[in-house]
């Protein structure tokens, strides 16, 4: 009985690792995901904000910052 009881502890903690990984990977995954989606939104504000007449781009820190009141 006490051997299985260990057996049973382990694979608890097996499992427990397994999702801590697991976890920690989709996390990951995730924060990826949405640094990519932060700068392709900041390139579409860029793009829209940009003077097409003019040949002037707005600068990064433009984009960054809300407009002044």
């Amino acid at each position: 009985m006490t051997v299985l009881e260990e057996k049973a502890e382990k694979l608890q903690e097996e499992n427990r690792a397994l999702l801590e990984r697991w976890l920690a990977k989709i996390k990951a995954e995730a924060e990826t995901m949405n640094d990519a989606n932060e700068f392709l939104e900041r390139i579409k504000g860029m793009r829209m904000s940009s003077p097409v007449a003019g040949g002037e781009e707005a600068s990064v820190e433009e984009q960054r910052s809300p407009p002044q009141a």
